[in-house]
C-alpha cells in the first residue's frame, strides 16, 4: 500500500476537526441516487473486483477490501451512483470484518456527499461489527468509534441515537477490561443525559421567548444551552445578560465589558469562565474553557509574569482537550516493517517529530538494516498559505499531505542537500503520512518546513503532529 492512499486515514476525524477548528465547510449534499442506478453500480463493482471479493474469506481480507473500495470512492471525481455504491460496499464489508474505523469513514463520506442520516447508519454498522469483533483491540476500536459518533450526534441534537451509541460503546468497553475506556464511556453517558435535558428545557424556553422575549428564566435556559451545550457564545451570551441565573448573568456582563478593557481584566474574565467550567461535565467544561481561551489569546501577549504563564498553559490545555474530543492525541503513529517495501509489520510506536539518526537498530528487537517505517496522522496548520517542506533522508522517503505526494526522495543517500516540496494548505487539520526505507548504513530522516511568513526553515514542531487514538497499537 502506497501512502498516497493515506487520504482515507481518519476521514471522519478530519471532518470533525475542520468543523471545530474552522477549516471550511463542505458543499451541499447531492442526495441519494436512484435504487436502480445503485444496483447497477454494485454489479459493476463486484465484476471489477471479482477476484478480491472471492479471496476475502477472512476478517483481515474483508477489511483490506473495504479499505480498497473506500480509497476508490475517495479517488474518483464522479459523485454519482458509482461512488455511492463504493461507499456502501466499503461500509458493509468493514462492518462484516469488525473494522469499525473504516465503516465509520465510509458513512461519514456518505453523509457529506449524499446527505444520508449518519447517526442511525453508524449505529447499525457498529452493531453488526460488535457481533463479529472478537479481540480486545477490535472492541476498543468499536467503542472509540461509537463515542466519536455519539459526539457528532450531540452536535446535531440527536440525543436518542447518541444514547444508543453510548450503550454500544459501554458493551464494547467492558470487554476490553480497560478502566480508562470504561470511565470515558460512563462520563459520555452522563454528558448525553445532561445535554438531552438541557435541549428539552431550552426548546420550551425558546418557545416562551417568542411571546415573552424578556422572560428571565427562559433567557437563562436558552442562553445556557447555546453557550454550554452548543458552544455558541455569539448567540448565547446576549441571552444571559438579562437572565434569571445570577452567576451566568454576572459573567455575561463582565464578558461584555471586557471588550475594551485592559489585558489584566480580559485575563480575569478568562479565569472566571475557566473556573465556571469546573462545575460541569466535559462538554460544558470544554465550552467554558473555549470561551476562556478566547480571552486568554487576546490578553496573553500583553500580560507579564505569572498571569501570562497561566494563560499560556491554559491555552495549551484547551488545545489538548479539543484534540481529545476529536479522539486525537499528540504525535505520529509509527509502524516498523521488515524489508524496504513495507512487508511484515514488526512494531508500533508514537513519535513526536521526524528527527532521527539510527547508526544501528532503531531499538532492541528491530533490524539494523533493510527495514521501512510508515508514519501516519495529521498535520495541524495555523498559518494558511504555501508551505515548503524540506526532507533529509537516507535511504529514501516520501511525504504525503491530504493524499498528495508533496516530497519524493527515492535516493536520499546520494544527496547532501534537502529535497523540497511546496503545497498550499488551509488552516486546520490535514491528513499526513511519510514512508521511509533503509538499505544499510546510517539510517536518518529529518523533516523540516518553512510556513508562510517564516524567514527560515525549522524542524516541524511536535505541536504540529497528532494521530487518532488507538492507531498506534
Amino acid at each position: 500500500m502506497r501512502l498516497r492512499q493515506l487520504g482515507i486515514v481518519g476521514v471522519t476525524l478530519i471532518v470533525f476537526a475542520a468543523f471545530v477548528l474552522g477549516a471550511g465547510e463542505s458543499s451541499a449534499p447531492l442526495g441519494v441516487p436512484a435504487d436502480e442506478d445503485v444496483a447497477k453500480a454494485v454489479r459493476l463493482i463486484k465484476q471489477t473486483f471479482a477476484q478480491e471479493y472471492a479471496a476475502a474469506t477472512t476478517l483481515p481480507q474483508r477489511s483490506a477490501l473495504a479499505q480498497r473500495l473506500l480509497k476508490e470512492a475517495l479517488d474518483t471525481k464522479e459523485d454519482g451512483p458509482n461512488r455511492y455504491a463504493l461507499l456502501c460496499e466499503s461500509r458493509d464489508l468493514a462492518a462484516k470484518s469488525a473494522d469499525a474505523v473504516t465503516a465509520c469513514r465510509a458513512i461519514d463520506q456518505l453523509a457529506r456527499a449524499y446527505g444520508v442520516a449518519s447517526g442511525e447508519m453508524t449505529l447499525a454498522a457498529l452493531s453488526n461489527a460488535g457481533r463479529i469483533a472478537l479481540t480486545p483491540p477490535s472492541q476498543e476500536s468499536l467503542a472509540r468509534c461509537a463515542l466519536a459518533a455519539a459526539d457528532q450526534c450531540l452536535t446535531r441534537d440527536e440525543y436518542d441515537v447518541a444514547g444508543r451509541l453510548a450503550s454500544l460503546a459501554e458493551a464494547a468497553a467492558a470487554k476490553t477490561k480497560k478502566l480508562v475506556l470504561v470511565t470515558d464511556v460512563q462520563d459520555k453517558q452522563k454528558e448525553i443525559n445532561w445535554a438531552s435535558h438541557e435541549f428539552t428545557t431550552a426548546k420550551a424556553a425558546l418557545e416562551t421567548l417568542v411571546s415573552m422575549p424578556d422572560d428571565p428564566a427562559a433567557r437563562a435556559a436558552a442562553g445556557r444551552f447555546k453557550c454550554l451545550v452548543k458552544n455558541d457564545w455569539e448567540h448565547g451570551l446576549p441571552l444571559l445578560l438579562d437572565c434569571a441565573d445570577a452567576q451566568l448573568k454576572l459573567l455575561a456582563e463582565r464578558d461584555e465589558a471586557a471588550a475594551g478593557a485592559s489585558p489584566e481584566v480580559q485575563g480575569k474574565i478568562g479565569d472566571d469562565w475557566w473556573d465556571l467550567g469546573d462545575q460541569y461535565l466535559r462538554r460544558a467544561r470544554l465550552a467554558c474553557r473555549s470561551r476562556a481561551a478566547y480571552w486568554y489569546k487576546r490578553a496573553a501577549p500583553k500580560l507579564n509574569g505569572l498571569p501570562r504563564t497561566l494563560a499560556q498553559k491554559r491555552l495549551e490545555e484547551v488545545d489538548l482537550a479539543r484534540l481529545r474530543e476529536m479522539h486525537l492525541e499528540p504525535g505520529l503513529a509509527a509502524e516498523f516493517f521488515e524489508g524496504q517495501t513495507f512487508g511484515k509489520s514488526l512494531a508500533h510506536r508514537v513519535h513526536a517529530q521526524l528527527n532521527f539518526e539510527w547508526p544501528g537498530a532503531p531499538e532492541e528487537g528491530l533490524p539494523k538494516d533493510d527495514f521501512s517505517v510508515r508514519w501516519t496522522g495529521y498535520l495541524r496548520v495555523t498559518a494558511p498559505g504555501r508551505h515548503t517542506f524540506l526532507l533529509h533522508a537516507n535511504e529514501g522517503a516520501r511525504v504525503y499531505i491530504d493524499g498528495k505526494l508533496v516530497v519524493d526522495e527515492p535516493k536520499g543517500a546520494q544527496k547532501r542537500k534537502a529535497t523540497t516540496g511546496t503545497i498550499s494548505l488551509t488552516e486546520g487539520v490535514h491528513s499526513f503520512g511519510v514512508e521511509f526505507w533503509e538499505a544499510g548504513g546510517l539510517a536518518k530522516i529529518h523533516l523540516l518546513w518553512q510556513p508562510p511568513g517564516a524567514k527560515t526553515e525549522e524542524l516541524i514542531p511536535a505541536s504540529a503532529f497528532v494521530h487518532e487514538m488507538g492507531t498506534a497499537n
